[in-house]
């Protein structure tokens, strides 16, 4: 291992040494007390057994006292062992727990913070997250158990070699040379080790994805309908099979060279057999001078085998620990402003904003140029892929623009603290979430302070014609909107229709009933005629003096905005109130002509 590499992992040792410090200082303290405590084990326990061969062979016949004294001494301090070991486990499943509640606790913080989506929408992201969230909980663990049976293996080992060193000086250090090959393979395999498991990681979530695919009941129906079981089930065998065989073909090569140096061990214990017994032989040595000797060069080789086993591990999980602390050393794509955003009382306005996902990928906008003022009401209007979600981001700030500015009354939003601007939002997203919670919870989310609120959540309900479906289900509003998590005895959630769950992500976006902007990313997108026409009603009388953003491909839902902006590949095409853009004759009358004559066309049949 090169200088860098040696300072590198110990800094990750102190990082992750630090992190069980924080999690339980008592507990980590009787964990290293009981590892010094429990270091005096082999040679006290050798040393016992010499004494009383050695008294149960005496020429001259033992002495009755003198032996029981020493076997009771000898269960004792078996005894004690035991309860010792028993007291570490303890403390470790105690240490352990605080750890994976710091880490989970620690990484959520960690995610919340990041203000914008990019890392959200970047695989790369998540194959990190996986590869922190686990070597969080286990490196820590394992630096610390490693450390301190380090300790209690070397002070132990520290006897072992004084009694060595009495009978043959030249057998310890025939020993530690014998173990310093296995040590250098042990860090060479956790090296390949913890490459396999870093590239692994993206496989294993494929697999966990296709196999979380088959559970999931919004996937069911087409799984069914299309047959995609055999599908997905080829498909996450595949990756499962492709990571099984790396681990596979990583533990033959673990399991090979410590079979290897196992050999060398038995060989050199062969010796050392025979050299003490040449020794008996001569009547130079007692029995139990061999019993000690013997005890001693066996503790002594697996003492060494346990550091290099631990070595293994503990320089596995500190690499993987790695990704942990570059993880929690992320830092945001966005930078958050330092002015609070005040109520709207002008614009916002968007000069020559251009926009694009990737360095190297396509503008996705294009020098976008319109007013939203304060009170009116602007409809959105566009072909699949032209640009609308992507404004939405910005407008919520989850994204910045490379080139132009987005301003909130003259204010660039960048300048502004993004959590003081959301809250200053009412969203409702075209790929809105369907949460496994209660009726009440499901539109209480969309504005916490009011989440046990009945009343306002109910109102918002009925403006999103919605209240009359939940109060009649089966435990009301308290009902929950789903069949994945429910209690045991519980009679069971309900499943929602796609309309139903829109007109739901509705009335969440209604909940702050004075927000300044109100966003609706297809609000009817999933609803029939009828219901569209309810809610399109409701929606035009709630926002009616409201800053309002409307986009949808039903036209006719957009008939008295105050303007429409219609975008085109990523540029604005036509901006108008719906007349001026159908007298215009340009592509928005185009779009209307076609959707009217649909319509047309089928009540005629």
């Amino acid at each position: 291992m090169s200088a860098g590499g040696i300072r590198a992992t110990g800094r990750d040792l102190s990082a992750a040494l630090a992190l069980g410090w924080t999690a339980s200082r008592s507990r980590f303290t009787g964990l290293v007390l009981v590892s010094v405590i429990s270091a005096a084990g082999p040679a006290t326990g050798a040393l016992l057994a010499k004494l009383l061969l050695d008294e149960l062979s005496r020429p001259q016949g033992p002495r009755p006292a003198d032996a029981l004294v020493l076997a009771a001494a000898g269960v004792v301090a078996t005894t004690a062992l035991l309860l010792l070991s028993h007291l570490s486990s303890l403390l470790n499943a105690g240490l352990y727990l605080r750890l994976s509640l710091g880490v989970a606790a620690t990484l959520s913080d960690h995610t919340n913070r990041l203000l914008g989506l990019r890392h959200f929408e970047d695989p790369r992201h998540h194959n990190r997250l996986r590869l922190g969230l686990e070597a969080g909980d286990a490196a820590p663990m394992e630096a610390i158990t490693t450390v301190t049976e380090t300790g209690r293996s070397l002070l132990g080992l520290g006897g072992l070699v004084a009694v060595l060193v009495s009978y043959w000086p030249p057998m310890a250090a025939l020993l530690i040379l014998a173990a310093v090959p296995a040590l250098i393979a042990e860090l060479a395999l956790s090296r390949r080790h913890s490459a396999m498991t870093e590239v692994n990681v993206a496989v294993s979530r494929r697999r966990w994805h296709y196999q979380g695919l088959q559970q999931d009941p919004c996937a069911a129906k087409e799984i069914r309908v299309f047959g995609l079981g055999p599908l997905f089930r080829g498909r996450m065998l595949t990756a499962l099979a492709e990571t099984s065989h790396a681990e596979l073909a990583m533990n033959r090569r673990i399991i090979g060279t410590r079979s290897v140096f196992a050999v060398v061990n038995a060989a050199v214990l062969l010796g050392t057999v025979l050299v003490v017994v040449r020794q008996i032989v001569a009547g130079r040595l007692t029995l139990g001078d061999f019993a000690l000797f013997t005890a001693a060069v066996a503790g002594m080789q697996g003492t060494l085998g346990e550091l290099c086993s631990q070595t293994h591990q503990l320089t596995l999980s500190l690499r993987l620990f790695r990704h942990y602390r570059e993880l929690l050393a992320m830092t945001d794509d966005m930078t958050d402003g330092d002015v609070s955003a005040a109520p709207l009382t002008d614009r916002i306005a968007l000069r020559d904003v251009w926009f694009r996902y990737d360095d190297d990928g396509p503008w996705v906008l294009r020098g976008v140029t319109f007013d939203i003022p304060r009170g009116a009401t602007v409809g959105l209007v566009g072909l699949n892929g032209a640009g609308k979600s992507t404004l939405v981001k910005l407008l919520s700030r989850f994204y910045d623009p490379q080139r132009g500015s987005i301003s909130w009354d003259g204010v660039d939003l960048r300048r502004l603290r993004a959590a003081t601007l959301r809250e200053r939002l009412g969203v409702s997203h075209q790929d809105f979430v369907a949460y496994d919670l209660t009726a009440r919870d499901n539109i209480g989310v969309g504005h916490l302070p009011l989440l046990e609120d009945l009343g306002r959540v109910r109102a918002a309900a009925e403006r999103a014609d919605v209240d009359e479906t939940l109060a009649v289900l089966p435990k009301g509003y308290a009902t929950m909107l789903s069949r994945t998590f429910n209690d045991e005895d519980d009679d069971g959630g309900v499943t929602l229709s796609g309309g139903q769950w829109q007109r739901v992500s509705v009335a969440r976006s209604l909940m702050r009933a004075d927000a300044d902007l109100l966003i609706l990313d297809e609000p009817t997108a999933n609803l029939d005629a009828a219901a569209a026409d309810r809610i399109g009603r409701t929606l035009r009388s709630h926002r009616r003096g409201r800053t309002t953003l409307v986009i949808a491909h039903r036209l006719s839902a957009l008939r008295d905005a105050d303007v429409i902006v219609v975008l085109r590949d990523g540029r604005v095409a036509e901006q108008g109130t719906h007349d001026e853009l159908i007298a215009a004759g340009g592509g928005y009358a185009e779009l209307f002509t076609l959707q009217a004559r649909g319509y047309q066309e089928t009540a005629v049949a």
